[in-house]
This record gives C-alpha cells, structure tokens and sequence, in this order.
C-alpha cells in the first residue's frame, strides 16, 4: 500500500532540507509573488528571505543571463509550459558583481493537474564557489572514515569533547558504546582482505542502522567502532547496544559466494562530569575487553 509523500513529510522538514543545499532554490505563485526563498538563494544573491518575501524578483533587478530579467522572464515562461527547461545564465548579486549560473525551471501543480506557481533551482558556477566547496569537502574527507563513510576517530574524539562540556554545562547525559568484531583476523585470513573490507562496510551499515539518527557512529579503527549516545539513562543504553550486538550476531556477511556470520562484544559506559576524552574511552575499552574474556558476543555495562 503506497502512503502519499504528504502523509510522510509536512513542508516544513522539506525546508529544512532544501534550506541546506548548495543551490539556489525559490518558488513563485501565479503572480510572481516570491513565498519560498532558500539559504542558498541568499548567498548567491544577498538578498534575504525576509527581503523577498511577497515581492517578485524583478523588483530587486536580478540579472538571469537574457537582458533585463522583466523582458525575458523565466518565471513567465514556467508559469506558462508543462515542461522543464535549463539554461546558463548570469545573477547580480546585491553588492552588484555577477555570478554565472546554470538557472533549472519548472512548473508546479496542484493535484489536478492545474499550475499554480513555478520553482528556479540555481547553480554557482563561479571559480570562488568551486574552490570553497572544495575545501569543504576535503575537511569532511579529514573527518571520515573512506572505507566504512563513517566519521573517523579525530572526528569522535572531537565530538566527544563537546559533548563532555554539555554534560558539565547542562547535564546533559552521555553515553559511550566501544564495539570490536570478534575474530576478525579470522576474517582476514580465511577469505581475503576484499571480504574483510566489505564486511567492515556491512557492519557499519547495520551498526549504523540499529542505532537512533541523533546518535553517532565512527570507525576508531581497525575492527574497532564508536557509538556516542546522548539523553540516555543507563538501562536505556544497554538495551540500545544489546538491541545493537543481537542484530548483529543474526545477520550474513560476505558476498554473493561468500556467507558468513560474525559477533561483536561490546563496551557500555556513561559520562561522569570529572571524565576526560581518555577516560571515558579508556573506561569504554576495558569493558569491552571483559566482554571478549567472559565468552565474546556480549555486552558489558560500567
């Protein structure tokens, strides 16, 4: 049975989506009223929401690449075709430089089948929003782990720091989960080091899966991860990491010719406002070693 999207999504969890990508997006009504304006139309532009709010855009003498904007309007030509259309384009920005763009329109309908306001999707092309996006993306390279996507270790032990302040700050609670697959030389050595990789993979998808979206999950290396959980007490961590470790003993790993199951033994501990980065991973650690001593493919609270 097929839910409408609106049934899963109210508009305001797609703003927040569409609010953090790089383009530009805005929406217009019949009569060219701006009612939509996202955050990267105005760092392309200058403008503001609160600024083009209810106005038209031609107002504020935007420049899309076709002379003057009121002569060729792209809104116009959406409001008035079925179809999608791409062009090149240049933005004025507020401060008067200009910005090449490739301008994406479309008309939007209501459920029967009539328009009733038009969307621009606008993306930089300039050199200076090439090269910021690329230093952006390789300080998230410097946090991440490239074979799992999970955050890295220099990414864990930061958050964990802030999260520490909270807790001394705010008491906000915090929650440390340090998991180790068992045999995983085993692994290795049996069926290759491809294997080891793509069940290294899979364990972060499933780990990563079995825990809540807030929480976070990082490889602190080798067959090592690290799961960060906040506001929870401490019975409510343990049944969220043996949730985590009973999921993991019940699944396949492998290949399509490859099939195997594995176990991992677990740490469990909660913050203390004296606890540094060190201690509570080293605290985390220990308990997770009791667990391979006592048998392996258990949890251990502390």
């Amino acid at each position: 049975m097929h839910q409408n999207i609106d049934q899963v999504l109210d508009i305001d969890q797609i703003r927040v989506v569409i609010d953090h990508l790089y383009d530009g997006v805005y929406v217009v009504q019949n009569d060219m009223k701006v009612i939509y304006w996202n955050s990267g139309m105005e760092k392309l532009t200058g403008y503001t929401k609160l600024e083009m709010s209810g106005r038209c855009c031609c107002e504020k003498s935007l420049i899309f690449g076709f002379g003057d904007c009121p002569g060729r309007c792209l809104c116009k030509r959406a409001l008035k075709q079925l179809n999608f259309e791409e062009f090149e384009g240049i933005v004025r920005h507020k401060s008067g430089f200009r910005i090449p763009v490739i301008i994406r329109t479309l008309p939007l309908f209501d459920s029967n089948g009539k328009i009733i306001g038009a969307a621009e999707i606008f993306k930089d092309l300039s050199p200076a929003h090439r090269a910021q996006k690329k230093i952006e993306d390789l300080e998230r390279i410097a946090l991440r782990d490239t074979l799992t996507s999970l955050v890295n270790r220099r990414y864990l032990e930061w958050e964990i720091n802030n999260r520490l302040l909270d807790l001394k700050q705010f008491g906000r609670s915090v929650g440390l989960v340090f998991m180790d697959i068992d045999h995983f030389k085993h692994i290795n050595d049996s069926y290759g080091h491809t294997i080891g990789d793509l069940t290294l993979r899979q364990f972060a998808d499933i780990a990563r899966k079995n825990l809540r979206p807030s929480d976070t999950l990082g490889r602190w290396g080798g067959e090592e991860f690290v799961a960060l959980i906040l506001d929870l007490q401490i019975n409510e961590l343990m049944s969220l990491a043996e949730r985590c470790r009973n999921t993991i003993s019940k699944s396949f790993f492998g290949s399509d010719t490859v099939k195997f199951n594995l176990t991992v033994s677990l740490g469990v501990t909660q913050a203390t406002e004296t606890d540094t980065i060190e201690s509570l991973v080293s605290r985390a650690d220990a308990l997770m070693y009791k667990s391979k001593r006592n048998g392996r493919n258990i949890m251990t609270a502390g």
